[in-house]
C-alpha cells in the first residue's frame, strides 16, 4: 500500500536524490509560495466574514494546497544509479561446508539452498551474467551446483566471501549473493569485514535451515580447573544448548573409560543455555582426558556436538601450608592429625610456647622458621596457604603484616584466620594491614567476642552447591546430625564481595561462620570457631567426617594458589590460546623475555612463539589450532638471552575434525554482519522479488543514471484533493458556502 502510494518503494527514496524536473530555481518556487501566501491572505481578510481564529485555519489548509500544487508544478524526481542491463555480473555462492548437510524436516540444507540458487539464476539471467561459486573457507568456481555435497570441513565464510570479492577487483560485479546457514569457523573476521566494507560490492544473504532444532542438544561448554589436587573435589561446569525444556544425561569418564560421575540435568523452559556443576575428584597424578558425553535424545541426527573433552592435571607436586598457632589447644592438634596421611600437603606449623620461643613442626630443613613468622617474601610465598590461629596481629611486625597482606594480593596465596581468645576481632585483625583482605569486618580490638559455648552449624545455600563442603562418606553433604562445636566467635558482617559457606546458630541465634572471598590475585578466608575437634570426639572412630572436612577445605586453599610459573590454555571458536606468566621471587612479572612452546600429542608436534600481551604485564600468548583430534601437550619455556629462567606445562583436548558440525542451528548473526558492512541484506525468505529490487539500486559494477517522476505519485494527488475536501467541509461548516 505504502509503496502504491509514493508510487516506488520506501528504499528507493532512501537510497536515491531527490531533483526537481522543471529546471527553474528553488528560489523561484519559493518566491511564488511567499507570493500565493500574501494573495490568498488579503483575499481571505477582505471577503471573509470568519473570525480571525478561523481565517487562519482557512489560510493554513490553502498554503498546503499551494505548496502542494507547487511541488507538482517542479516535476520532483528521483535520481539513481542503476546497473547497466548485460553489463554486470551476480555471483551466486553456495555453502559446501559439512553443517549444510544437516537435514531439516527431511532436506537437506544443501538441497534446499541449491534449489533456490537456481531459481534465483534464472530470474536474473535475463539482467545480469550469472556466476556459481561454492564456498567453505575458499571460494571455487563451478559450472553448477550439482556436484556440491556439503563435504568441506571448514566455513570461513568471511575470510571466503572477502578473498571471493578481493579476486573480483575491477570487475562488474553488481552483487554476491550467498546461500548458507551461517555457521562460521573462521578467526579473522574483522580483518575479512573490513574488506568487505572497502570493496563496495554489496553481499545478500539467503539463511537456510532452522534456528531452533527440537531434537537436538548441543553440549557448548565445559568449564574445570586446569589443575586439581590429588583427591580434592573440583567442579565441572557445563553448557547445554536445548531449544525445548526436558531433562539430559550427562556421562563423565576419564582417560581409560573409567566412569567418574553421572549428573541428571534439567533443562529450563525459559532459556536455551542451561548450565549445571558436577562434583569431580581425580586421585592419581598426571594430566587426565575427560569426556564430557549427553545421552542423545529421540530423533538426534547430530551426535557429535554432545560430547567435549578436556584435560586436567593433577602435578605430582607436596602443597606446603604454613599454620602459625598463639597457643597450645585442642583444634591445633586435630587438625594436624586430620592431614598425617594426606601426602599431597605438609603442613609446617609454628606454635607459640612463650614470647619468643616457638614449637616448629613439619619443618624442611632444621632451622627453617627459627626465628619465627617469615620476616621476607622469599621464606614466606613458597607456601601457598597460611592458617593464623589464636594469636594477635601485634604478635607480628607492621612489616611481617604487610608481606601477609601482599602474600593474598600479590603472591596469590590463601590465608584462613581461626577464632580463638586471641584470634580474629581480639586480635585487632581487621585493624591490622591484613584487615582489607579479608572477607568481614572485623568486631573491634577490646571487645571480648570469642565465646566457648556450643553451636550447631549449617550450610548455607551456597555452601550446598560446593564439592568441598560435600564431606558425608556416601557422597551427601554429611552436615545434618554432626555434633555441636565447642566454641563459636563472631566473624563480623560479610563485605559485598564474599560468600558465606557455613553458619552457627546459638542461643543469641544465627550467625555467619566461614566466609571467603577473592582479594588481588589470591583468597582469604574467617572461620568463627576453634572447636570443630568436638565433631572428631563425639563421634565414632571409624567417622571421617571431621578430617575430611579439613582436608578438602585446605586442599581448597592450596589449589587456588597462583604458581610462578604457568601456562593456561583458552578455547575459543576453532582455536586454543595459550597463555603464560612467569614471575620472579617475589611474584612480580618478569619482561623482556623469548617465551617459546614445543607442542606434541594428537599425531602432531611443532613449535610456536609466544607474544607480550601489551594489557597485561608478563602475560604472553600465541594461538594453535584446536580442530585436531586427541590431546595436545605444551611445554612453555621461558628465556632470557640464553638462560632459562622458567618453563611450565599445560594440556588441551582438541574439537576433532568435526568442529565444523558441531553447531546445527542457523545462525543470521554474520550475514546480518555482513550485510551491514557491505550495504546488502538478508533475504526475506517470503518475498522473492527482494532480491531484484536490491540489485536494481546496486551501484556496484557498471550503471548508468535513472530518473524517476514522482510528481504524479497518488500520495501528492490524493493529499491536494484531501486539502481541499477540508477547506469546503470547514466553510460549509462556518456557513461560508
Amino acid at each position: 500500500m505504502i509503496d502504491w502510494l509514493l508510487k516506488y518503494p520506501l528504499d528507493a527514496y532512501r537510497t536515491a536524490d531527490l531533483e526537481f524536473g522543471l529546471g527553474a530555481p528553488l528560489t523561484w518556487l519559493l518566491g511564488a509560495f511567499v507570493g500565493g501566501v500574501i494573495v490568498l491572505g488579503i483575499g481571505l481578510t477582505m471577503r471573509s466574514t470568519l473570525s480571525a481564529s478561523k481565517r487562519a485555519v482557512i489560510g493554513l489548509v490553502q498554503a498546503a494546497v499551494l505548496a502542494l500544487a507547487l511541488v507538482v508544478v517542479a516535476q520532483p524526481e528521483l535520481v539513481d544509479e542503476q546497473p547497466v542491463a548485460g553489463s554486470n555480473q551476480v555471483v551466486l555462492v553456495l555453502d559446501d561446508s559439512a553443517s549444510m548437510a544437516y537435514r531439516d524436516d527431511g532436506t537437506a540444507r544443501i538441497d534446499a539452498a541449491k534449489a533456490w540458487l537456481e531459481e534465483t539464476a534464472d530470474s536474473l539471467a535475463a539482467t545480469y551474467t550469472v556466476e556459481r561459486v561454492t564456498l567453505s573457507d575458499v571460494s571455487t568456481a563451478a559450472p553448477n551446483f550439482s556436484a556440491a555435497s556439503a563435504s568441506a570441513p571448514d566455513s570461513a565464510l568471511a575470510q571466503a566471501l572477502a578473498s571471493l570479492v578481493d579476486s573480483r577487483h575491477g570487475e562488474a560485479v553488481a552483487g554476491v549473493v550467498v546461500a548458507t546457514d551461517g555457521l562460521d569457523t573462521g578467526t579473522g573476521n574483522a580483518a575479512a569485514l573490513a574488506t568487505l566494507g572497502n570493496a563496495g560490492v554489496p553481499v545478500f544473504g539467503k539463511l537456510v535451515g532452522r534456528t531452533a532444532v527440537a531434537e537436538d542438544l548441543a553440549l557448548t561448554d565445559v568449564s574445570v580447573p586446569t589443575k586439581a589436587v590429588a583427591g580434592a573435589e573440583f567442579e565441572a561446569t557445563v553448557t547445554v544448548r536445548h531449544d525445548v525444556p526436558g531433562a539430559a544425561r550427562l556421562r563423565v569418564l576419564a582417560n581409560d573409560d573409567t566412569l567418574l560421575a553421572v549428573s541428571d540435568i534439567t533443562l529450563s523452559a525459559n532459556q536455551t543455555l542451561t548450565q549445571a556443576t558436577v562434583p569431580l575428584a581425580l586421585a592419581d597424578s598426571g594430566f587426565h582426558a575427560l569426556r564430557f558425553a549427553l545421552t542423545p535424545i529421540d530423533g538426534e541426527q547430530q551426535r557429535a556436538n554432545n560430547v567435549l573433552e578436556r584435560v586436567v592435571e593433577v602435578p605430582a607436586d607436596t602443597y606446603r601450608i604454613l599454620y602459625f598457632e598463639g597457643e597450645p589447644r585442642w583444634e591445633y592438634k586435630f587438625l594436624r592429625r586430620a592431614l598425617d596421611l594426606d601426602n599431597d600437603i605438609q603442613v609446617t606449623s609454628l606454635l607459640r610456647v612463650s614470647p619468643n620461643k616457638y614449637y616448629r613442626q613439619g619443618l624442611t630443613a632444621p632451622d627453617e622458621l627459627a626465628s619465627g613468622f617469615p620476616t621476607d617474601a622469599a621464606t614466606l610465598y613458597p607456601f601457598q596457604a597460611i592458617i593464623i590461629g589464636s594469636v594477635e596481629a601485634a604478635a607480628l611486625t607492621p612489616l611481617q603484616q604487610e608481606l601477609l597482606h601482599d602474600y593474598v594480593s600479590v603472591r596469590g596465596g590463601s590465608v584462613l584466620l581461626l577464632a580463638g581468645s586471641n584470634g580474629l576481632g581480639n586480635g585487632g585483625w581487621g585493624e591490622s594491614a591484613l584487615g582489607p583482605a579479608l572477607p568481614t569486618r572485623l568486631p573491634a580490638f577490646g571487645r571480648d567476642t570469642y565465646r566457648r559455648q556450643p553451636g550447631q552449624v549449617a550450610l548455607t545455600a551456597y555452601g550446598q552447591s560446593l564439592p568441598t563442603l560435600t564431606i558425608g562418606a556416601d557422597g551427601t553433604s554429611g552436615w545434618d546430625d554432626l555434633p555441636p562445636i565447642a566454641d563459636q566467635q563472631s566473624v563480623g558482617e560479610p563485605k559485598p564481595a564474599a560468600t558465606t559457606w557455613l553458619t552457627v546458630r546459638t542461643s543469641v541465634g544465627q550467625q555467619p561462620l566461614l566466609v571467603s572471598q577473592r582479594y588481588g590475585r589470591g583468597s582469604s578466608y574467617v572461620l568463627g570457631t576453634g572447636g570443630t575437634w568436638r565433631w572428631q570426639m563425639r563421634l565414632p572412630v571409624e567417622d571421617q567426617r571431621h578430617e575430611r572436612f579439613w582436608r578438602q577445605l585446605l586442599r581448597t586453599l592450596v589449589s587456588s594458589a597462583a604458581p610462578r610459573q604457568s601456562v593456561r590454555t583458552v578455547t575459543s571458536g576453532a582455536s586454543v590460546a595459550l597463555e603464560a606468566e612467569f614471575l620472579d621471587a617475589e611474584w612480580q612479572p618478569l619482561s623482556n623475555l623469548r617465551v617459546e612452546a614445543a607442542t606434541g600429542g594428537g599425531g602432531s608436534a611443532g613449535s610456536v612463539t609466544l607474544a607480550v600481551d601489551d594489557a597485561r604485564p608478563g602475560i604472553y600468548r600465541a594461538e594453535l589450532p584446536a580442530a585436531v583430534d586427541g590431546v595436545h601437550y605444551v611445554e612453555v619455556t621461558a628465556l632470557a638471552g640464553d638462560e632459562t629462567v622458567g618453563s611450565a606445562r599445560a594440556a588441551f583436548a582438541g574439537l576433532g575434525s568435526d568442529f565444523e558440525t558441531r553447531r546445527v542451528r542457523a545462525n543470521d548473526a554474520l550475514l546480518q554482519t555482513v550485510a551491514r558492512a557491505t550495504a546488502g541484506a538478508v533475504l526475506d525468505a517470503s518475498d522473492p522479488a527482494e532480491l531484484a529490487q536490491r540489485l536494481s539500486r546496486s551501484v556496484a559494477g557498471v550503471t548508468e543514471q535513472r530518473r524517476r517522476s514522482v510528481w504524479d505519485a497518488p500520495a501528492l494527488l490524493l493529499a491536494l484533493l484531501g486539502l481541499k475536501t477540508l477547506e469546503w467541509l470547514l466553510r460549509r461548516r462556518w456557513r461560508q458556502i
